[in-house]
């Protein structure tokens, strides 16, 4: 049985099995849930990605602390499979000395408490495979590119020296850890600070055990403009061209603020979110047309379903109305 929660406009209340809640589009309006709440989440489901991952990176070093820029050659090979039960994201990409290969969202967001999480699996790291920074996530400035963080996974010597790095070009600080990841794990990495902290850079198992930090040495009010998230791939100097490989499950954006406005640069529509519950499945819809004499609105499935989190799940709706009217429904 399907419980639908019929919801238009910008803030309103429904009923869950009758659990009154609350939906925010984060595009006009904001609100609280007095927890973590989700400010994006991109679940990586396919079969096209989502259209917010527009955005370009900067010509930068990687994590390391090298000073040498990595070239930004575009967007990553990618495509979408299946592991289990988990939707995963492969990104493939055959990369010369110093190139990056990857996204930032097309997106500014505005909290100033947030935590940044990418849930991936490290495949198998080897010279014929995978080498150097087969994933890497990144605070952006919204302002200005060159004034970023990053936080990756690298396998040095063609995937055998197996390291944690991390760094800012806003605060010069950097860390290169000996970290002996697995092939073919989950894991986590995670960008996450406050106004009043120093942001931490981490790794994360799936059994929630933190493996390896570095604080990065300034706290988000470095990010007055606000603020976009990357993902990306990056290779060293292993004199030629060498393979990288990571299966990416998902992205996740949350905050303990208020969220303030969000801005999709290029793409318009609305994001939209609504709490959740562990491990239920929700669908998101929107309107469809019926013709006739007597015309009746009806539903369309949009996207493929949410999986819960116990937290506010989310997805983007595109469009250029003025009212976008959609609804959830809890699947069984």
């Amino acid at each position: 049985m399907k419980f639908p929660i019929q919801l238009f406009g910008s803030f309103i209340k429904a009923n869950l099995r009758g659990a009154a809640i609350g939906l925010l589009l984060l595009c006009s309006s904001a609100a609280s849930f007095g927890a973590a709440s989700v400010v994006f989440f991109d679940g990586f489901n396919g079969p096209t990605l989502n259209p917010l991952w527009a955005g370009p990176l900067p010509d930068a070093p990687g994590a390391s602390g090298d000073t040498t820029p990595e070239a930004y050659v575009g967007f990553p090979n990618y495509q979408f499979q299946t592991v289990g039960a988990d939707s995963l994201l492969r990104m493939s990409n055959s990369l010369s000395d110093l190139q990056r290969v990857g996204w930032s969202l097309n997106t500014n967001f505005y909290v100033s408490d947030f935590r940044y999480e990418t849930r991936f699996n490290t495949l198998v790291q080897s010279p014929g495979t995978s080498i150097d920074a087969c994933v890497e996530i990144w605070i952006l400035d919204a302002t200005d590119a060159s004034r970023y963080d990053i936080v990756s996974l690298f396998g040095g010597s063609y995937g055998s020296d197996r390291r944690f790095r991390a760094g800012s070009s806003i605060s010069g600080t950097s860390t290169d850890q000996p970290f002996a990841y697995e092939d073919n794990n989950f894991y986590r990495l995670v960008l996450e600070g406050n106004s009043t902290n120093n942001l931490h850079a981490s790794l994360w198992d799936d059994q929630g055990n933190e493996l390896a930090s570095f604080d990065i040495g300034h706290n988000t009010a470095a990010f007055t403009g606000g603020f976009r998230i990357a993902i990306s791939q990056g290779m060293d100097r292993p004199l030629g061209t060498y393979p990288s490989d990571v299966a990416v499950d998902y992205t996740l954006l949350t905050t303990t603020n208020t969220p303030s406005l969000i801005k999709a640069s290029d793409t318009a529509g609305v994001q939209v979110s609504w709490p959740s519950v562990t491990n239920r499945w929700y669908q998101l819809q929107i309107p469809g047309t019926k013709k006739g004499k007597n015309p009746q609105r009806d539903w369309i499935d949009f996207g493929d379903p949410i999986q819960g989190t116990g937290s506010d799940v989310s997805a983007f709706i595109p469009g250029n109305k003025g009212q976008i009217k959609y609804r959830v429904e809890l699947l069984p």
